[in-house]
């Protein structure tokens, strides 16, 4: 008999969790599910002591993202398939090299076609590209849908985007203003990885275009465009975390 393949799940929701696991253990006599994990510390403690060699991620754990897990290591040495409620994260998932993308209720048909990939590409470790999309932003572009179409956007070219109602408004280096009918929401989604950063319900920035910052009850930056934004209270220790300035001695 041949070795078997070890996994975790990992998933904030009890249902997700031993109904993934019943599929598996009934559709996928390669798989041994080793061990279930609710959270994200947990998935990163069991993942460094166990050493799975598949993980069934979910995208949105306890109001933070399986995204990001890659954070935690330096190589990725397991494969990986997203699992989600939201089909708007496939496109996300695609781009850091998952393996695959299940769609919740997970379907047996759906899981026997992911793991049937897995085997063919075979069970080597996920190359590096994974991590290095996350830790080098090589999302290099966005698709920005606007009322004409699409615009294809360097990311390294955006310094803000701006919440206009249900839309969102989108500055560029160049001075330009791309409107897009996506909302403030679903952009702070897309590039939560990708050095941006919501600092405040109406505005989004590239910390890349930091120019400067003034301390106050949230404080204000101040953007490479001269844009002048407020800083949530609620968002500044985030903020000053993600410069390495911890918000209590700043």
């Amino acid at each position: 008999m041949s070795e078997k393949i070890e996994a975790i799940i990992v998933d904030d929701e009890l249902s997700g969790r031993e109904g993934l696991k019943i599929l598996v253990d009934r559709h996928c006599p390669k798989i041994s599910i080793v061990d279930v994990c609710d959270n994200l510390e947990a998935a990163i403690s069991t993942i460094k002591s166990k050493k799975p060699r598949l993980v069934f991620l979910d995208i949105e754990i306890n109001e933070r993202y399986g995204f990001e897990l890659f954070n935690y290591f330096d190589q990725i040495d397991f494969k990986v398939i997203f699992v989600s409620a939201f089909d708007k994260y496939a496109i996300k998932a695609i781009k850091l090299n998952a393996l695959d993308y299940l769609l919740k209720p997970v379907s047996a048909e759906d899981l026997i076609k992911a793991v049937t990939k897995l085997e063919e590409a075979g069970w080597a470790p996920t190359n590096y590209q994974l991590i290095n999309n996350l830790k080098r932003n090589n999302f290099d572009k966005i698709a920005v849908p606007t009322r004409e179409g699409y615009s294809f956007i360097d990311l390294s070219e955006i310094i803000r985007c701006e919440a206009d109602i249900n839309y969102s408004v989108i500055h560029l280096k160049t001075g330009l203003k791309v409107v897009s009918s996506k909302s403030l929401g679903e952009y702070e989604q897309l590039l939560d990885t990708m050095g941006f950063l919501r600092i405040h319900k109406s505005h989004i920035i590239n910390l890349d275009h930091i120019k400067s910052y003034i301390k106050g009850d949230g404080g204000v930056i101040i953007m490479a465009d001269g844009a002048h934004i407020p800083v949530s209270r609620r968002q500044r220790d985030e903020f000053l975390n993600r410069l390495n300035f911890p918000g209590k001695d700043f």
